[in-house]
């Protein structure tokens, strides 16, 4: 019973401290992403509920990229703080072995890697899917945010707007719209097969989720080289009919991780039809293998540095106002995380990178597991 309330305590602390840390450079972390991202509404027009929904959903994915270094963080400010307080050696006095708190930690870092698992091979893909599809669904909140004086926007997709002034009023001056994407053929004549509208006005006006042209001028050119002219003194175009230039297919790590591994296991010529981006060409083949070594791989590194850690544990007490002592197996994990982290980089280059990165936690996790029991073993 006591040794259960002493594993339950232990336990508590160590989450306790990595959800504080995790919290911590999360929120730095999503701030300084959401000050990027303030270009959707500067430059692009998106509404402001927009851009908090976008970012939100980004914040998962941030999350999932500080659990590593987190984790680590926590278990050496948990074990320095054990130490200080003396509480190892009550344990150690009390007749608990080493070995059960080293097992501990594993089985909590377990726990960790389970969890990172599922927010990047699951959660992560799924967040970062919505926010896009959430973009192109999204409608701009206003044109005034995004059109300047003598520039070209081409927030749209075929659609280039040109204003030459806009006055303190928000009223543009000397409009010009070059449309090639058939959007505004409903205010033409029926032309079959008509494209490339050019719209010319004299002022323009945002309101109401409407562009308000007055005194100007629409020309079409036809699949025949025939040019129409049609002028009007007053004419309106609903900015829905627009299409947003954010891209409708998903980028790699939109991508479900079953479809990863679809796009991986595909054969030259076979059909794509279940897939929902088109993973023929090799470049995207291994972007895929990396994505997938990355949310599958990266979580199983993290046993491998709290049993390095754990040396901390089993290390003498007279040593502690060492600084070198005391954060020499710190930075050992460390690199084991950078490396990581670079090594992944390359597992879409070839399978071999990728089994070996794979097997480099699965091999040293047993060795260094071994080293610790003979260490243990040796101090009796």
């Amino acid at each position: 019973m006591l040794k259960n309330r002493i594993y339950n305590y232990f336990f508590k602390e160590v989450f306790k401290s990595f959800f504080i840390i995790l919290f911590a450079l999360s929120i730095i972390a999503w701030t300084a992403r959401a000050v990027n991202f303030l270009d959707l509404i500067i430059e692009n027009g998106y509404s402001v509920t927009s851009y908090f929904k976008f970012t939100l959903l980004y914040l998962p994915n941030i999350v999932t990229k500080f659990i590593p270094i987190s984790f680590l963080i926590s278990l050496l400010t948990s074990i320095i703080k054990f130490k200080r307080q003396n509480e190892f050696s009550i344990l150690w006095t009390s007749g608990i072995r080493k070995i059960k708190i080293i097992n501990l930690f594993l089985y909590i870092s377990i726990i960790v890697l389970i969890f990172q698992l599922i927010l990047s091979t699951f959660i992560n893909p799924f967040y970062l899917d919505q926010s896009r599809k959430m973009l192109n669904k999204s409608e701009l909140n206003s044109l005034n945010a995004v059109i300047k004086s003598n520039d070209f926007i081409d927030i749209f997709k075929n659609t280039t707007f040109f204003v030459g002034k806009v006055n303190e009023n928000l009223e543009m001056e000397n409009l010009l719209i070059r449309d090639e994407s058939n959007v505004f053929n409903s205010l033409v004549k029926a032309t079959e097969n008509n494209s490339d509208v050019t719209i010319l006005a004299k002022k323009g006006l945002f309101k109401d989720g409407k562009l308000i042209l007055i005194d100007g001028l629409i020309q079409t050119k036809s699949s025949k080289d025939e040019i129409d002219n049609l002028n009007f003194s007053k004419t309106e175009l609903f900015i829905d009919n627009f299409n947003s230039r954010t891209t409708p297919l998903p980028k790699v790590k939109e991508v479900s991780t079953i479809n990863l591994f679809k796009c991986i296991n595909q054969k030259e010529n076979q059909d794509t039809e279940n897939l929902i981006f088109n993973c023929n060409e090799q470049a995207l083949k291994d972007n895929a293998l990396e994505n997938l070594s990355r949310r599958i791989g990266m979580p199983f590194y993290i046993p491998l540095i709290t049993l390095i850690l754990s040396f901390f544990v089993l290390s003498n007490v007279k040593n502690e106002n060492n600084f070198i002592k005391k954060y020499f197996y710190f930075f050992i994990c460390f690199i084991v995380l950078v490396a990581a982290e670079i090594s992944v980089r390359f597992t879409g280059h070839s399978i071999i990178n990728t089994y070996i990165y794979f097997l480099m936690p699965l091999i040293l996790c047993p060795l260094v597991y071994l080293l610790l029991i003979f260490k243990l073993r040796k101090s009796i």
